[in-house]
């Protein structure tokens, strides 16, 4: 895990336990958005690193080709990936020979992914939501849990995680084809 994302999700984690008797909203309100951020910069230095390379000298490669991940877009891309097909015809030559559908990891990232970002937008935008220290708590799980099941993918699906990665970078300029 990248030292941002670590900080991050240990961030999530304080702040949810900063007030012991009666959290306060707005620390609440900032741990589920540290732990949407750090499954995010996760994703971004992983995905850059399988595309790019790990190398040192690689690391301004990998900052250039972060700046290419879109919130928005990165979700589309869960979506696509949490669903048995795909809508999008340059993925679903994939689906078959990758098994994606069947894949627990990679949907596992792509589900916890959308409703973080979405738990992050509401936590942010909607002041009418009252969160708990269970929400809190279970948003750091869930970017947690996500990374856990990238670290499996890498390993045990290779070439899914390679196309999951693309996929994420590549977006902006995919998705209308």
């Amino acid at each position: 895990m990248s030292r941002l994302s670590s900080d991050l999700l240990a961030q999530a984690r304080a702040l949810a336990r900063r007030e012991p008797r009666r959290p306060r909203e707005a620390s609440l309100r900032r741990s589920v958005s540290a732990s949407y951020y750090a499954l995010f910069h996760y994703l971004i230095e992983e995905c850059a690193r399988l595309t790019v390379g790990a190398a040192h000298d690689r690391a301004p490669f990998r900052q250039f080709a972060g700046r290419a991940f879109v919130h928005a877009k990165m979700k589309a891309v869960c979506e696509e990936f949490a669903k048995t097909s795909p809508r999008s015809e340059l993925l679903k030559p994939f689906w078959a020979s990758l098994q994606v559908a069947n894949n627990l990891e990679v949907r596992t990232v792509a589900k916890n992914f959308i409703d973080l970002q979405d738990q992050r937008h509401a936590a942010d935008y909607d002041l009418s939501r009252h969160l708990s220290r269970e929400d809190a708590d279970t948003a750091a799980d869930r970017a947690q849990e996500s990374v856990e099941a990238w670290e499996a993918l890498k390993t045990q699906h290779e070439k899914l995680a390679l196309l999951f990665a693309l996929s994420l970078m590549l977006w902006p300029g995919l998705s209308g084809r």
